[in-house]
C-alpha cells in the first residue's frame, strides 16, 4: 500500500482537527465536548469522500472496495492501542497523521459507512 495524494489530503484533514481541538487520541467517549471534534472530524472526511466520488447519498461506492479496504487500514494504523501496531508492511503509513482513539476510529468507521471494508482489513491482519 503506497502512500496517495487522496491520503496526504486525509491526513490534512486530521492535522488540521489537531490544530484545531487538540490531542485526537484523547477523545475516549461520548460526552464531554468531544462529540463536536468528532463530528468535524467525520463531516470533513465525508465531504472529501463525496468530492472525489468515492461515495454516494452518503454510501461507498462498491468499485472502491480496496480503496475503502486501505483507507481502513490507514485509520488502524494510526490508531492509538495500548500496544503499539506493528507491521512491516505499514511501518511507512505510521505517523503520518496525529493518533486518533480507538472511539474515534470507530465513530469514523461507522459513520463513513465503511463497517464491512473495516471488517475485510481486519481479517487480513495476523
Amino acid at each position: 500500500m503506497e502512500i496517495s495524494s487522496d491520503f496526504i489530503s486525509i491526513s490534512g484533514i486530521l492535522i488540521n482537527a489537531k490544530a484545531k481541538y487538540g490531542d485526537l487520541s484523547n477523545i475516549k467517549d461520548k460526552g464531554y465536548g468531544d462529540e463536536e471534534k468528532v463530528s468535524y472530524v467525520l463531516k470533513s472526511l465525508m465531504s472529501f469522500l463525496n468530492a472525489g466520488k468515492y461515495m454516494e447519498d452518503g454510501s461507498p461506492l462498491k468499485e472502491f472496495k480496496c480503496y475503502f479496504e486501505e483507507l481502513s487500514m490507514f485509520l488502524i494504523v494510526n490508531s492509538e492501542f495500548s500496544s503499539p501496531f506493528c507491521m512491516k508492511e505499514y511501518e511507512h503509513l505510521t505517523f503520518n497523521i496525529p493518533k486518533i482513539s480507538q472511539y474515534l476510529l470507530c465513530r469514523l468507521i461507522t459513520g463513513l459507512n465503511i463497517t464491512e471494508y473495516f471488517c475485510a482489513t481486519l481479517e487480513k491482519l495476523p
